[in-house]
C-alpha cells in the first residue's frame, strides 16, 4: 500500500512550471513510465530548487546498485551550498526492500528534495507526508496537442491545428523526437510567426512504423539477415531513423500486437471494437484497418512467442537506460537473439 499523493506526469510538470506552487519534499517516479516525461520532471525540479551557481554541488545522484544507507543519510542531512539541494536515488528497485523502506523513512529536511526512481513493485510505505508519487504517464491526443503548442511557443512561434495533427500522425506521439522536430521547424520558418501544415510536410519525416512491423516480423520468423539489413537501411539512409526511435517504436508495436492477440484469443475479432477499446483504455490510437492488418500478420504466432519477444526487448531497454550496454549494440543484440 502506498502513502502519499498520486498524480499524472503532465500535471506534475504543469505544477512545477507554476512559480507560486512549492516543491514537494519527495517525488517517486515509477520506472514503468515515459522516459522523456520522467527526465522533464527531474530537470524541472532541479530548475526550481537549485541556484545555477551551485547546481553541480547541490545535485547528488545515488545509484541503487551501489547503495549505502550511511551515504544516503549523510547526503540527506548535509546542508546545501545554495538554498536547496536535490538528491536523486536511481534504480531504487536494486536496494533491498527493508533497506529502502528505512531510507525513505529518513526525514527529508526543508532544504532538500528527494527524487526516487524505482519500479512500482519495489515501492515501500512512505511515511513522509509531503510525498508525490507519479504513477500515470498516459497521454491523450489533447495533452499531446497542448504540449506541442507550449513547445512551439517556447521557440517563439505559433502553430496551426492542421500542423499539430500532421506532427502527431507522422511522429506517433514520441516526445523526444517531436521536440527535436519542433526545433527544426522553428529554424525552417525563420521570422515567420506561424507554422503551417505545409511546413511539417516539408520538414518532418514519418516514423517508419511499417518498417518496424517488418523488422519484428523478420525476427519472429528468425530471419536475422533480413532484420539486420532493414535495421542498417533505417539507420544509414539519407534521413536516418534514430536508434531510440526504433527501440521505442518496436516496444510499442509489440505491445499492440500482444493486446490484439489477446483480444483474438478471447474471441473478439471485430477490428472496430478492438480499435475503440485500445483508444479508450490504453490510449493507443489504432485505426480499424491497421488493427485488421496486425491481427492477420500475427495469426501464425502464439501469445507466448510475442510476449517472449516483448520481455526480451524490455530487458534490453532497461539495460540501455542503466548504461550497461550502448543503444546501437543493444538493438543488434535483440535482432541476433531472434
Amino acid at each position: 500500500m502506498k502513502q502519499g499523493s498520486t498524480s499524472k506526469a503532465l500535471d506534475i510538470i504543469n505544477e512545477l512550471n507554476d512559480a507560486k506552487k512549492p516543491l514537494h519534499r519527495v517525488y517517486f517516479l515509477l520506472m514503468e513510465g515515459n522516459d522523456y516525461l520522467k527526465k522533464q520532471i527531474e530537470n524541472k525540479i532541479k530548475e526550481k530548487a537549485l541556484e545555477e551557481t551551485f547546481e553541480a554541488f547541490d545535485t547528488i545522484t545515488i545509484n541503487g546498485d551501489t547503495f549505502s544507507l550511511n551515504d544516503f543519510e549523510l547526503a540527506i542531512s548535509c546542508p546545501p551550498f545554495g538554498k536547496k539541494k536535490v538528491i536523486i536515488l536511481s534504480n531504487a528497485q536494486e536496494v533491498p526492500k527493508q533497506v529502502l523502506k528505512k531510507a525513505i523513512a529518513t526525514k527529508v529536511p526543508d532544504f532538500a528534495v528527494l527524487i526516487v526512481i524505482a519500479n512500482s513493485e519495489s515501492l515501500p510505505l512512505t511515511p513522509e507526508k509531503d510525498t508525490m508519487i507519479v504513477d500515470d504517464y498516459s497521454i491523450t491526443d489533447k495533452m499531446m496537442e497542448d504540449w506541442i503548442v507550449v513547445k512551439v511557443k517556447s521557440e517563439g512561434h505559433e502553430i496551426s491545428k492542421e500542423a499539430i495533427s500532421e506532427i502527431i500522425s507522422r511522429l506517433d506521439g514520441d516526445f523526444q523526437v517531436t521536440e527535436l522536430e519542433i526545433k527544426k521547424l522553428s529554424l525552417f520558418v525563420g521570422k515567420r510567426v506561424k507554422i503551417e501544415k505545409k511546413d511539417v510536410e516539408n520538414v518532418v519525416e514519418n516514423v517508419p512504423v511499417q518498417d518496424i512491423y517488418v523488422l519484428i516480423d523478420s525476427m519472429l520468423t528468425k530471419n536475422r539477415e533480413e532484420a539486420l539489413k532493414l535495421y542498417e537501411k533505417m539507420t544509414h539512409s539519407s534521413k536516418p531513423t534514430p536508434e531510440n526511435v526504433i527501440l521505442s517504436q518496436a516496444m510499442k508495436n509489440l505491445s499492440q500486437m500482444l493486446f490484439i492477440k489477446d483480444f483474438v484469443i478471447k474471441g473478439t475479432k471485430n477490428s472496430e471494437e478492438i480499435s475503440i477499446y485500445l483508444q479508450k483504455i490504453h490510449k493507443q490510437n489504432l485505426p480499424k484497418y491497421i488493427v485488421s492488418k496486425i491481427a492477420k500478420s500475427i495469426e501464425k504466432y502464439s501469445f507466448e512467442e510475442l510476449f517472449d519477444k516483448f520481455k526480451s526487448l524490455e530487458d534490453i531497454d532497461i539495460k540501455t537506460k542503466k548504461g550497461e550496454i550502448e543503444l546501437p549494440f543493444a538493438i543488434k543484440l535483440f535482432i541476433e537473439s531472434a
